[in-house]
């Protein structure tokens, strides 16, 4: 299984925990990297506009809200509990 195969799948088997974290991290706290263009979509529950999905899918490893990723998903069960699954994925 390809890396993002894995990754995606170990999203999937925990109710998308990780996607979760991203979002929150990326996208809705204030001062986010994604935040103007998704608040009032994906963080006010809605479908993400795509100016929202083409910012979140450009962000690069060097972004600001990668570093918060980790403190979000440790706020989410989910996440927390996809984490032994990725660390098991091809790298």
């Amino acid at each position: 299984m390809a890396s993002n195969d894995c990754f995606q799948c170990c999203d999937d088997g925990h109710n998308n925990g990780l996607t979760q974290a991203l979002v929150m991290a990326c996208a809705c706290n204030a001062g986010a990297d994604c935040n103007s263009q998704c608040a009032a979509t994906i963080c006010a529950g809605q479908q993400p506009s795509q100016d929202c999905v083409t910012c979140l899918n450009g962000l690069s490893d060097s972004a600001a809200c990668i570093n918060n990723i980790n403190t979000e998903c440790n706020k989410l069960p989910d996440c927390k509990a996809a984490i032994p699954c990725v660390q098991g994925c091809p790298q």
